[in-house]
């Protein structure tokens, strides 16, 4: 429960700080940025320890924002 809870806010956190990200970098960079992001979070969303499974969890749901504000065009 608590992994949804970090998921849930550190995606609304991103959408609020990363709008402009693609305007200003472009899609391509934020894309391969983002790709690698999701790498390294859903790696540790598999750790044994919880710790390291919510920070996975938060580094998956702010590559899934950058990326989702571009999916949805804003």
């Amino acid at each position: 429960m608590r992994s949804l809870t970090v998921f849930g806010t550190m995606f609304i956190g991103a959408r609020l700080l990363f709008a402009n990200t693609i305007k200003t970098y472009g899609g391509f960079r934020v894309a391969i940025v983002s790709f690698f992001c999701e790498c390294v979070g859903l790696l540790l969303w598999l750790a044994a320890e919880p710790t390291f499974a919510l920070a996975g969890a938060a580094a998956l749901s702010i590559a899934l924002a950058v990326c989702a504000g571009w999916a949805w065009g804003g």
